[in-house]
């Protein structure tokens, strides 16, 4: 965990339109931390500057650092590797997850199953079937009903699951789910953007279910009444080009309401998992050619690379870094550097985000 990017995303004078503008900027938390007010107001106007100073009022570093560590969990940033690739082109992308256990592998496919509280029998019985048959990563929101018999299922088949909640990761919500919860922990992940301690509270809910929806590559609708929080989830997935899968029911039954309306507006229609196995086929195919194909062109074009521009784009990140900097880490002439930065620019792997302050594209 880096200890700046967790001030930078937990203080609470600071905005998230601020955090959105540094990550547009390129420009590294510790960076922001150590700017005096006329070097902020350069980037952020004078409200934005405001919050950041007295956002550093009264914060302890390593302190706050080390509470975190102590509760088991981490905090990982949009400026971070290991932050998801299907959070970040997401609207309102959240700025940093607070995670215990581990995020969603990204070479894997990932379903989120999700539905209502108050169940029926038929419901209770389609999601143990989707749970336990997926059993690969499944991410849902560990309420009570749909989402956790289906999360229960796919641990039971030896799966991995998530649970994304709208607390703090260190709250059990509802504390019924312990022991999903504990197992999630174990093998999976339990993740939150919600700083520690945080209590559930209604306002919380929705923006979870943008998570839920962004970590997925599709989201099944087990069962939902025409106006619930599992709806809500289906149209994020919608509005972040996720597939929604919804089971259809009968339509004098309250709880497929929702899936009908769902499937009558487009949705794909769950027809048992037969179908499922030849959908998540082409979809895990289609993905890990994606992702194949990312990491090919990644090391192309670092084989493209000669030595000494090498040098130079090894010891960049997601973080920008000055120019000083660089040239301190690497054993070539400043003139050498700085022709090398222009070349690595001209070839898109390299970004100057501010004057003489580089970051790999």
């Amino acid at each position: 965990m880096n200890k700046y990017e967790y001030w930078f995303g937990s203080a609470a004078s600071i905005k998230y339109k601020t955090r959105k503008k540094a990550i547009e900027h390129g420009i590294s938390p510790e960076e922001i931390y150590r700017m005096n007010w006329e070097q902020l107001s350069c980037i952020f106007d004078e409200e934005e500057t405001e919050h950041i100073v007295i956002g550093r009022k009264g914060w302890n570093l390593d302190l706050e650092e080390a509470a975190v560590t102590k509760k088991g969990a981490d905090y990982i940033t949009a400026f971070d590797s290991e932050y998801p690739d299907s959070l970040r082109n997401i609207p309102s992308m959240p700025y940093g997850l607070y995670v215990k256990g581990k995020l969603p592998r990204k070479d894997k496919l990932c379903a989120a199953v999700v539905g209502a509280r108050k169940c029926s029998p038929y419901g209770r019985k389609l999601a143990e079937e989707i749970g336990h048959f997926l059993a690969k990563q499944v991410v849902s929101g560990l309420a009570r009903g749909i989402d956790s018999i289906a999360q229960k299922a796919c641990v039971e088949a030896g799966g991995i699951t998530y649970g994304i909640l709208a607390c703090g990761v260190d709250i059990c919500y509802p504390y019924d789910n312990i022991e999903l919860y504990m197992k999630a922990c174990e093998t999976g992940g339990i993740i939150s953007e919600q700083p520690l301690g945080t209590q559930p509270i209604a306002s919380y809910f929705p923006a979870r279910n943008r998570i839920i929806s962004g970590l997925a590559d599709f989201v099944i609708v087990v069962e939902a009444e025409e106006k619930s929080g599992s709806l809500i989830t289906a149209d994020f997935a919608l509005d972040q080009g996720r597939d929604v899968l919804a089971v259809p029911g009968r339509v004098t039954d309250n709880p497929s309401m929702g899936c009908n309306h769902l499937i009558y507006q487009g949705a794909e229609i769950y027809l048992g998992t037969k179908s499922l196995e030849k959908y998540i086929e082409e979809k895990a195919k289609a993905r890990e050619l994606s992702y194949n194909l990312k990491e090919i062109d990644k090391k192309h074009n670092q084989l493209l690379l000669e030595k000494k521009e090498l040098m130079v784009y090894s010891c960049l990140s997601l973080q920008a870094k000055s120019l000083e900097s660089i040239v301190d880490e690497v054993p070539l002439l400043y003139t050498e550097v700085v022709g090398i930065l222009m070349d690595l620019q001209l070839k898109g792997l390299v970004m100057e985000t501010t004057k003489n302050s580089y970051v790999k594209a």
